[in-house]
């Protein structure tokens, strides 16, 4: 792939645009291509899928949360997130207790079984995005987290498309 001389502006910013044939793609078409080819560990089944996003809440928060904790992390409702908590506690990844402050309301804790799970998929996480991206300065992969999380802000703010 050649990057020649043919540059377009972001923000103001030159940038390269590949000089081969790829078709050219917007950024929906992009999510939907790196969606399609994250690891199989997390598309084997949407069962899956919400289990294995309920324990990885814990990665972005303490270890102890409320089922509408992991609502608001997911961006959910809290029924949708209630049965991916129970199909990680069924799993033995989370437990469910009812709350320090409130009985009323269950807090929901990452288990060893779920810690270990959690460690061992961000790792594989990072070594498949690694080898994808191995040519890359290590100041693109900050910029591109940096913009996905951005984006992933920027969609929480405005209503879901009409699909």
């Amino acid at each position: 792939m050649g990057w020649g001389d043919r540059m377009v502006r972001s923000e103001g910013h030159p940038v390269p645009y590949p000089v081969d044939d790829r078709p050219r793609h917007d950024l929906a078409d992009a999510l939907f291509a790196v969606t399609r080819r994250w690891p199989a560990v997390w598309k084997s089944a949407d069962y899956h899928l919400s289990a294995t996003c309920a324990v990885r809440c814990f990665r972005q928060r303490a270890r102890y949360l409320a089922v509408t904790d992991v609502a608001d992390l997911l961006h959910t409702s809290a029924s949708a997130a209630s049965r991916a908590v129970d199909r990680a506690v069924g799993w033995g990844l989370l437990a469910k207790a009812p709350a320090d402050m409130d009985g009323r309301y269950l807090s929901v804790q990452l288990t060893d079984r779920g810690s270990s799970y959690l460690h061992d998929t961000v790792r594989d996480e990072q070594q498949w995005l690694r080898n994808a991206t191995w040519d890359w300065p290590e100041q693109d992969r900050a910029a591109a987290s940096h913009l996905m999380l951005d984006l992933v802000h920027g969609l929480r703010t405005v209503p879901r498309p009409p699909v």
